[in-house]
């Protein structure tokens, strides 16, 4: 089936996302500059949330303990048999990965107060702790009552 977007790759999430999200906050911020001087300043902001990926899961179904400590009774007079331990077990580590997030903020320019926050809807704002932490971002945005413009590509 061909692709109903020709010409282009509506798929930007994965490993050309950091690289699209850069370039589109650098060109809104030379774009809207301009046209909101001298009243308003505009600059990007960034920041970094931390990412786990999502393909790998560990259950608690999946722990073994380290140790164990059982109580063997020795028949008196009768030698023990050595112990034998199995292999040890072996898991991927889950490291979470810092990604960087660039917001836009518009500010005026007599108390450098926020006016607008552009947020450009990532991966790790939609799932997982990225989420939340976008969602309570969003809410305190909304508290001091900036304008929060959400783009989700």
């Amino acid at each position: 089936m061909p692709s109903p977007f020709p010409g282009m790759d509506p798929y930007l999430e994965g490993s050309l996302w950091t690289t699209v999200h850069f370039a589109l906050s650098a060109e809104i911020v030379r774009d809207l500059a301009p046209r909101v001087r001298p009243r308003y300043l505009v600059f990007p902001a960034e920041r970094f949330v931390m990412e786990t990926p999502e393909s790998v899961a560990v259950t608690a179904t999946d722990m073994y303990p380290d140790i164990s400590v059982a109580a063997v009774r020795a028949v008196s007079g009768a030698a023990l048999d050595t112990a034998v331990t199995t292999a040890p077990l072996e898991l991927a580590t889950v490291i979470p990965t810092p990604v960087p997030h660039v917001s836009i903020e518009i500010r005026d320019t007599a108390h450098r107060q926020l006016v607008t926050a552009i947020e450009m809807l990532s991966p790790t704002h939609k799932r997982g702790e990225g989420r939340i932490e976008y969602l309570a971002k969003r809410r305190r945005l909304l508290i001091r009552t900036a304008h929060v413009l959400e783009i989700d590509l």
